[in-house]
């Protein structure tokens, strides 16, 4: 909607900022509300962090795979091991 400046803010940052409209989707998606919590606590978990260095903290690759191991049991699918478990393991 607008840009900010970093002389608006005290200290002053080393970036720019933007105002933003977030306009939520009406009906909203088909997701489960667990699921959705849980990618946003492991994206946000560690503030100041790319998303990438939150999935490769200790123990989230682990716990990913767990859930998918147990989505797909409940799908009755095969369970494969993915190239992303075998290096994180």
């Amino acid at each position: 909607m607008m840009n900010v400046s970093r002389n608006d803010f005290r200290p002053p940052p080393q970036v720019e900022s933007s105002v933003v409209r977030l306009v939520p989707i009406d009906p909203p998606p088909p997701i489960k509300f667990e699921e959705f919590d849980g990618m946003n606590r492991i994206i946000f978990s560690r503030p100041n962090k790319t998303i990438r260095a939150n999935f490769q903290a200790k123990g989230v690759m682990r716990l990913l795979e767990d859930n998918r191991s147990t989505w797909l049991s409940l799908q009755e699918k095969v369970i494969i091991l993915s190239l992303i478990s075998r290096e994180f393991l």
